[in-house]
């Protein structure tokens, strides 16, 4: 008999205080002096058998090994979860705060990244807290918001948008 498969979903605002240090562009000498939206960590929890898996989306620019094993330590310890069941992708916005160490950019805020640790925690206990039967299917299509900026010419690479893929 197959198995039923269970999804549930969990967010949590990570939208840091004025004044962290913030992600992006090298001349940035300052934190961020205020909010135009909310980030956001939404998780994805599934479960079929004694299978589980979380994806985590994050508005945040990118991570590092340590902030990465750092995120999924807390679903470990407080749910279980092995961290290679616990899937992290980030939404690379440049208007976001420093959560790696980057050669750029300021050390990212202590403060904010144990703060972080416990919201990316608690949606992931949320959304698998609300686990419901569900049924899984996908789609194919086309977009053209993210656009590599790599184009390939006969004169070498450029920076200009490339809608296929680079070869």
């Amino acid at each position: 008999m197959k198995e039923t498969l269970f999804a549930g979903i969990g967010e949590a605002c990570i939208t840091p205080p004025v004044g962290t240090p913030m992600m992006g562009f090298s001349a940035r000498d300052h934190g961020c002096e205020g909010v135009h939206d909310d980030l956001y960590a939404k998780a994805l929890a599934l479960r079929q058998g004694r299978r589980k898996l979380v994806l985590v989306a994050l508005d945040l620019g990118s991570l590092d090994r340590e902030g990465t094993q750092g995120i999924k330590r807390e679903p470990k310890e407080r749910y279980g979860l092995s961290p290679e069941n616990v899937l992290l992708a980030c939404s690379h916005t440049h208007a976001g705060p420093v959560v790696a160490k980057r050669s750029y950019a300021e050390a990212p805020d202590p403060s904010y990244i144990a703060s972080l640790r416990e919201k990316i925690s608690q949606a992931v206990g949320d959304a698998l807290g609300n686990l419901k039967p569900a049924r899984l299917s996908f789609g194919l299509g086309s977009t053209r918001i993210g656009v590599c900026r790599r184009l390939k010419t006969p004169e070498g690479v450029v920076m200009a948008p490339n809608f296929l893929r680079l070869q």
